[in-house]
């Protein structure tokens, strides 16, 4: 049996239509599970050695059940770890790249459903091998690419590319790499940076102290090769300030670009100064003699902006984005800080979406709001209840610097989990609060 775990219904129906009607109809192989509840009164079903869990990493977050959530995933860990024949997914809207090592595989959330159908199918015919809940109907692509690879690289030039224009920067592969690659090249190694945050410290270290005409980076590297995250990484090099974000970008591969068009950053390779190159020495020589094709940073928000990347599927829409965005935008303008707010900021400068966003729309320059433009005019000791299920995301903390840190103004906040009550409830609680306190 697959038990999919996951409290995150409406997105289920709405982002992969996922709807319960689908679900009645392959009853007999999924059970979807939304409740912490409902986990424990299936405790001894699921605890089970033939069975899947698919479990969503963020399951329960940001309510009063988290930690008691958190504590379900690590048993569900340690069972698989003693119990080979228990499979267990954990996936999520946050992770970029598949991995799959015996009975345990993390996965973006995305891939999940995605194969889902494909998965259960296979299930029935006793084929239960989490390669085709990663890979789909493919579950071989791995072990094709990597054959692929090292056809390349058996095939592959023996002396170096010779070019004038040696002032390159030269990403290898990972395990399975060029030697000599360009004579005279600088050669970075970059195998096990997975995280934008990771990609973005790489990035700001290594390409914010040398100028580099050319960059040549893999299609593949890390554990799995049909990733593509080449694409994403070239994405990151255009989407971060620094003094390479406009050189030019060679992904040298040893797949055609019919293998990448459902890639979600495909689309970098049609924009300006991007490149598929062949796996070839001689190809890297070809390329790195063309002529500069000059690329002005006026000309960057309309070449990112043929990206068209979706929303992260750990945000729950647009709403959120914009949120945690004006939270930012704030927190820079009144000089406001905390854990939250750090946090976000934190997210702004380092992931892929947020950073899309500011290439596209260039932000001006931060200029603080004066305390003089924060000052409210009022009388007698006015007090102010504050209601909101994102408060503590970094919220109260602004409203306290502007209420109560420059203006001396009483400032509380309902402090309830808004999650886990009904309209009603948190109705009464405020009214409570507001005759308690006498806002």
């Amino acid at each position: 049996m697959i038990y999919l775990i996951d409290d995150k219904k409406l997105r289920q129906e709405k982002d992969f239509h996922w709807f319960g009607e689908k679900f009645e109809k392959i009853k007999k192989l999924i059970t979807p599970i939304y409740t912490l509840e409902e986990i424990e009164k299936r405790a001894e079903e699921i605890f089970r050695k033939e069975n899947t869990v698919l479990y969503h990493e963020s399951f329960l977050d940001n309510t009063t059940l988290n930690q008691q959530a958190v504590l379900r995933r690590i048993r569900l860990e340690q069972f698989a770890q003693n119990n080979p024949s228990f499979q267990l997914v954990i996936f999520s809207g946050s992770k970029n790249s598949r991995s799959v090592e015996g009975n345990i595989a993390h996965l973006p959330v995305s891939i999940v459903y995605q194969n889902l159908n494909i998965f259960a199918e296979k299930n029935i015919n006793t084929a239960n091998n989490l390669k085709y809940l990663a890979f789909g109907d493919k579950p071989e692509i791995e072990s094709e690419l990597l054959e692929k690879l090292e056809i390349a690289n058996a095939k592959i030039e023996i002396e170096p590319a010779e070019t004038e224009n040696i002032n390159c920067l030269f990403i290898p592969t990972y395990d399975k790499y060029i030697h000599n690659p360009i004579k005279g090249a600088t050669i970075s190694e970059f195998y096990d940076q997975e995280s934008d945050d990771d990609i973005t410290e790489y990035i700001l270290k290594y390409l914010s102290q040398s100028k580099f005409e050319n960059i040549f980076i893999p299609l593949c590297y890390g554990n799995t090769l049909s990733d593509y995250n080449g694409l994403r990484l070239a994405t990151h090099i255009r989407c971060t300030e620094s003094s390479n974000q406009l050189s030019r970008i060679y992904i040298y591969g040893y797949v055609g670009i019919d293998y990448l068009f459902q890639n979600e950053y495909f689309n970098i390779l049609k924009t300006k100064n991007v490149f598929l190159v062949p796996y070839s020495k001689q190809a890297f020589v070809t390329y790195a003699s063309i002529p500069q094709n000059i690329f002005l940073i006026e000309e960057l928000p309309e070449q990112i902006a043929k990206l068209k990347l979706d929303i992260p599927l750990n945000y729950e829409d647009n709403h959120s984005i914009a949120n945690e965005w004006a939270i930012y935008r704030w927190s820079e303008s009144i000089n406001a800080d905390d854990e939250h707010i750090d946090k976000i900021v934190q997210k702004i400068n380092t992931r892929i979406y947020f950073k899309y966003l500011k290439s596209i729309y260039p932000i001006s320059k931060n200029h603080l709001i004066s305390i003089k433009d924060l000052i409210i005019e009022y009388s007698g000791n006015p007090k102010i209840l504050y209601i909101d299920d994102e408060a503590d995301k970094g919220w109260f903390e602004i409203f306290c610097n502007i209420l109560t840190d420059k203006n001396g103004l009483t400032f509380e906040y309902l402090d309830e989990e808004f999650d886990s009550k009904t309209q009603d409830e948190i109705i009464k609680s405020a009214i409570d609060k507001i005759i308690k306190s006498k806002i």
